[in-house]
């Protein structure tokens, strides 16, 4: 029977980078055929976060790794960050896009944290640990999120993946050149 769980969201009234986190700890984790961990869109909601240029909901998120796509007109958000990972951080929210009547689209959410610490972590076939940010298709995409992995034996077998790209922007003007996974998995 197969396990599910699920993080909570970044709550979007109390700002605090305390939601979308998961944490994993045991001797063997391992991930069935096709099978998912996800924390995907799970950070900062679109145009709020660390990675955030100029004013709320401009511009697209930026994170520990890269950066969000841009929307029409938007710069890359700042990277934030260290590569040592000696702090985890939610992934920025894309900046929102300004549409005709005063409509605002809203950029997509950034990616969450996982924490996995364990003896061995096995990812059989097609299956995926993933930490990205969300697209968006009229604004920014999140940056993503954290992802870090602490064990004494990995295998990933087969078509196995893990994943954390900042999501798809509308206008982003390298979106067209890169080749990435689908981003809705």
């Amino acid at each position: 029977m197969p396990y599910e769980t699920k993080t909570t969201k970044q709550n979007p009234k109390k700002l605090d980078g305390k939601g979308g986190k998961l944490i994993l700890r045991g001797t063997d984790i391992i991930l069935f055929p096709g099978a998912k961990i996800t924390v995907r869109g799970c950070g900062y909601k679109g145009g709020h976060g660390k990675g955030l240029t100029g004013d709320v909901g401009q511009g697209p998120g930026g994170g520990e790794v890269g950066w969000g796509d841009s929307a029409k007109g938007g710069k890359y958000g700042g990277v934030y960050g260290n590569e040592r990972l000696d702090k985890l951080w939610l992934g920025s929210g894309g900046g929102a896009y300004n549409g005709s009547g005063h409509t605002i689209r809203p950029g997509g959410s950034g990616g969450g944290i996982l924490d996995i610490e364990c003896v061995r972590l096995w990812l059989k076939s097609d299956s995926k640990i993933i930490a990205s940010g969300k697209n968006s298709a009229n604004a920014g995409g999140g940056s993503g999120g954290s992802i870090y992995i602490k064990c004494f034996k990995l295998d990933l077998d087969g078509n196995s993946k893990i994943i954390n790209v900042g999501g798809k922007g509308e206008g982003d003007p390298i979106q067209k050149e890169r080749k990435m996974v689908d981003m809705e998995e």
